[in-house]
């Protein structure tokens, strides 16, 4: 990804941090639309009303960082 011009890295006390460049972020930014629709045909669609919901609160705790236990 680097060759491609997508990412740069640099290396920073004990670590390397990674950096997405313009061209990487134009690409990701293009496959956005594709990435959506694929999702939708292949795990939403194949879901029930009460599944869809049962996943969408599943993932909406795990982006809040609650935790249920």
């Amino acid at each position: 990804m680097e060759k491609r011009d997508y990412i740069v890295r640099g290396k920073v006390a004990n670590r390397v941090e990674v950096a997405l460049r313009p061209e990487g972020r134009r690409t990701v930014d293009a496959s956005v639309p594709t990435l959506d629709a694929s999702t939708r045909r292949h795990l939403l669609d194949r879901l029930g009303p009460d599944d869809a919901k049962a996943l969408k609160d599943i993932v909406e705790r795990l982006l809040s960082g609650e935790n249920s236990r």
